[in-house]
């Protein structure tokens, strides 16, 4: 008896300390009026008239950003900002054929080393701010989409590992090597009424 509450409670040491290292995210619409006004002014005086402008919100486990997704020039873009608004990356949904082959070959021999099968749902291709970079050159390498060795792929992919199938979000580098692997949640259905 004594073995099985050890053996429990050891059980749950152990798995609480598991889930403390995944960080989850989720990303739900705002309105206009609840996203950050420097982010709204920052769309209105960099980037112009745009199709299709939404605000959304994307709350993980440490921190809390901001996403203005929008469409231009066919292209669909997301502009990442801070909680206080400030600037921080552009990314655009590409297709794996605007990926050089040498960067594909290299994150699909990952996805298939390490999933039994996939299936890639997004692909981003991100242009972050940095000190090297400001923002507006960051802005004008996103809206002539060139690619440049310090830019980053998002794959969002559906892989199924020991008969378990989850979402991921990984971040590979512009050679296709991996940078981040992390579990992603599943959609919010919290606006279903059962």
């Amino acid at each position: 008896m004594k073995f099985r509450a050890v053996l429990f409670v050891s059980v749950l040491f152990m798995s609480s300390m598991a889930m403390a290292q995944i960080k989850l995210e989720r990303e739900h619409r705002v309105k206009k009026s609840q996203f950050p006004l420097n982010g709204r002014l920052f769309m209105e005086s960099k980037i112009g008239p745009v199709k299709t402008l939404r605000y959304y919100k994307e709350v993980d486990s440490s921190t809390i950003h901001y996403t203005s997704k929008f469409k231009k020039d066919r292209l669909h873009y997301g502009i990442h900002f801070s909680e206080d608004g400030q600037f921080q990356k552009v990314d655009i949904t590409v297709k794996e054929i605007d990926i050089p082959q040498d960067s594909w070959e290299n994150i699909t021999f990952l996805l298939e080393q390490h999933f039994t099968k996939y299936r890639i749902k997004k692909i981003l291709q991100q242009y972050k701010v940095t000190k090297d970079q400001p923002e507006a050159a960051t802005l004008k390498k996103a809206f002539q989409n060139l690619i440049l060795p310090d830019m980053t792929y998002m794959v969002w992919a559906k892989g199924k590992t020991d008969d378990k199938c989850q979402e991921y979000r990984i971040l590979f580098d512009a050679e296709g090597n991996l940078l981040h692997f992390k579990k992603a949640l599943p959609p919010n259905y919290d606006h279903i009424l059962y």
